[in-house]
């Protein structure tokens, strides 16, 4: 069986990571493991998403990893491109 990894993003304070979290297990999926990052869109702090840096150190080739929506892994196409490269690699 899959090692399923979730993760999920938000960008603003008034905004919490649960609603991501109930759209994944909500469509069947078993997540063993969860990486978060919340921050406010624009601050230092997000540009940091160490949530999405841990996840990137965790993952492995066969696990699968289930988001929300493809924007979750990056602030714009070009960091979403290079994430997805990275989990390639």
């Amino acid at each position: 069986m899959n090692n399923v990894i979730g993760y999920a993003r938000v960008s603003t304070k008034e905004q919490t990571v649960d609603n991501q979290k109930q759209q994944i297990t909500g469509r069947g999926y078993s997540v063993r493991k969860w990486f978060t990052d919340d921050a406010v869109s624009g601050s230092v702090e997000s540009t940091k998403r160490l949530g999405l840096k841990s996840l990137l150190d965790y993952v492995r080739e066969g696990d699968v990893l289930v988001i929300t929506a493809i924007d979750r892994l990056g602030r714009n196409t070009i960091d979403v491109l290079s994430t997805i490269t990275k989990l390639s690699e």
